[in-house]
This record gives structure tokens, C-alpha cells and sequence, in this order.
């Protein structure tokens, strides 16, 4: 029975540990939002890192919003706690959708 105790407490310890050790690479990945602001004219994308690498927003335009077909751009790269934002050409002034991606 105390060799049961002893094993239990010695798992219970080393699972301690590596729930400790975890979330530190937990937070080295972003924690991001993306956002498409639609205006009268032309619609942009946003997206904003807390914390990661390097980012840069990327939208898809497209000249409707029942257009089959689009592009996509890119924008400027940023470092957490900025924003990058990208509008879309006068050609495809529809975001039709908002990600972002990593440098890397």
C-alpha cells in the first residue's frame, strides 16, 4: 500500500511538472483577430497580434460581393501589439474574407 502511495505521488508530481513547463510554449503562439471594415467605396482587412512572431494581414477582394473570382493581397508586416491593415484595389473593392499569416 505505501509503495502505491509513493508511486501515485511520485506520477501526480512529474504530471505537475510538465502541466507547469507546457503553457510557456503555449504563448509563444499568436493569439490574433482579424476584421473586415466594409465601407461605400472600398473594404479593407485588419488583423491584430497580442503576442508570436511577426504577422501581416492577408485579404481576398473581389469586384462583388457575388463575384465567383478574387484576389488576394497582402499587407505590411508588423510586430505584436501593431496592426496591419490592407484595402482593396478600386478594381475588387469587396473583402470577401480576412486571415492573417506568420513570418517564417
Amino acid at each position: 500500500m505505501r509503495r502505491l502511495a509513493i508511486t501515485t505521488a511520485i506520477s501526480l508530481a512529474a504530471a505537475g511538472t510538465f502541466l507547469l513547463a507546457n503553457p510557456g510554449a503555449a504563448s509563444a503562439l499568436p493569439v490574433c483577430t482579424t476584421k473586415v471594415h466594409r465601407t461605400g467605396s472600398l473594404d479593407h482587412g485588419q488583423a491584430t497580434c497580442r503576442s508570436g512572431e511577426d504577422f501581416r494581414v492577408v485579404v481576398t477582394c473581389k469586384p462583388s460581393a457575388t463575384s465567383k473570382y478574387g484576389s488576394v493581397y497582402r499587407g505590411p508586416w508588423k510586430s505584436k501589439g501593431q496592426r496591419s491593415t490592407k484595402y482593396c484595389p478600386t478594381h475588387m473593392p469587396y473583402a470577401a474574407r480576412v486571415s492573417y499569416e506568420r513570418a517564417g
